[in-house]
């Protein structure tokens, strides 16, 4: 059996779910983003904990559906649109995931005006 997987790193957390070659849900995980609110208009999540956050609801999707991790022949990830985040030289965060909530940009942002 081929095993789908959809992930979704999304503003209120990430979901993962598994889908059999049938479209039958197999099993599903959730967990809760931890956003970050310094001061009024800036919203930062932790790049490292949404990569973590994205291993943790896959393998817990895995384990409850018992299948062998060699059957997923496929995943799909979505995210959060018009967010911003720094990468390094090595393909690290260099800086927080700014949220497309955060507001600090308004001020540029013809639309807003």
């Amino acid at each position: 059996m081929k095993v789908f997987a959809g992930i979704d790193i999304g503003t209120q957390g990430t979901k993962a779910a598994l889908f059999n070659d049938s479209g039958v849900l197999l099993a599903s995980a959730l967990r809760q983003s931890a956003l970050h609110q310094p001061a009024p208009g800036i919203v930062e999540e932790n790049a490292e904990r949404q990569v973590a956050t994205v291993c943790q609801t896959l393998r817990e999707c895995v384990d409850k559906s018992r299948i062998r991790g060699t059957q997923v022949a496929a995943i799909a990830i979505s995210g959060q649109m018009a967010g911003v985040i720094g990468i390094g030289d090595r393909g690290e965060a260099v800086t927080p995931y700014d949220s497309w909530l955060d507001t600090r940009c308004a001020p540029y942002n013809p639309a807003d005006g």
